[in-house]
């Protein structure tokens, strides 16, 4: 990524937009998820450390960070994966609701950078 910002700057006027995608367990450590806790930590600081180098060129980098969302990967029945096929009472995010927040982001004024957003489901605790 780090070539390509450069590259699409040449071809942007009004600034350029990015957008990653985080999960809350990059905020909210869990026993046994230290791995992809630890990479989830990285795309935190990635993002950070672009929205740094490329502020004054007016890039503007927005991290989103859903909690427990419907997915392949919710619904498949994985052993690593949480399962939303028997979350009971508790919610879940449908990606309608992630699309919402990236939309977000990205069309705020030129002025305005929405650098982190964190989504989760009303009920989820962590």
């Amino acid at each position: 990524m780090g070539e390509a910002v450069p590259r699409q700057l040449h071809f942007t006027t009004g600034g350029l937009r990015l957008s990653a995608r985080l999960t809350a367990p990059g905020r909210d450590n869990l026993p046994g998820h230290h791995i992809y806790a630890a990479t989830k930590h990285g795309v935190g600081a990635f993002s950070e450390a672009l929205r740094q180098e490329y502020a004054e060129r007016h890039v503007r980098v927005g991290l989103v960070e859903p909690g427990l969302v419907t997915s392949e990967m919710t619904t498949s029945g994985a052993q690593y994966a949480p399962d939303v096929t028997s979350t009971g009472e508790r919610g879940v995010l449908q990606p309608a609701d992630i699309a919402d927040a990236v939309v977000y982001i990205v069309t705020r004024p030129r002025h305005v950078a929405v650098n982190e957003v964190l989504v989760r489901p009303v009920e989820q605790v962590r």
